[in-house]
């Protein structure tokens, strides 16, 4: 690998200078890295030798970053959250129908007359109760545990 000389640039003399006044330590000329402002020969990572390792990295990471950046993985998510959206759709569509056909089977329960009202009515709560598949609720809600109070009360 080889060397190129140094750039000087007055600054970093001027701050040498007075950090040897403070009784630092300072790096010796010549030597790569001896300040960020210097350019130097590039190593053979391709990095230039001035960049401080740190910089080096985060440059890395945000290389590594860019396509979240440009949004792509917003849209993949925001696409995701669409299906979501219509599947929720799809189901209150399904609910609503369903529901309809309850109404409807009133409808012909009531028009066989009153004598079969309350076969009809029992037939209802039954069908009720088997069609009931639990509390459609999250285990850590604090509603569930309570329901699961009241089904065993």
């Amino acid at each position: 690998m080889k060397m190129v000389r140094l750039r000087r640039h007055n600054a970093c003399k001027e701050a040498k200078k007075k950090k040897k006044k403070r009784g630092g330590r300072v790096r010796k000329s010549g030597v790569a890295g001896t300040c960020k402002h210097a350019t130097h020969a590039t190593q053979e990572n391709g990095r230039p030798r001035s960049s401080p390792p740190r910089t080096w990295h985060k440059i890395m990471r945000a290389r590594h970053k860019e396509p979240r950046k440009n949004g792509e993985g917003e849209r993949e998510r925001s696409e995701s959250e669409s299906e979501r959206e219509r599947e929720r759709e799809r189901e209150r569509e399904r609910e609503r129908e369903r529901e309809r056909e309850r109404e409807r089977e009133r409808e012909r329960e009531r028009e066989r007359g009153g004598g079969g009202e309350e076969e009809g009515e029992e037939e209802r709560r039954e069908r009720e109760r088997a069609s009931y598949k639990g509390p459609f609720l999250p285990a850590h809600s604090s509603l569930f545990f309570f329901d699961l109070g009241y089904v065993f009360w």
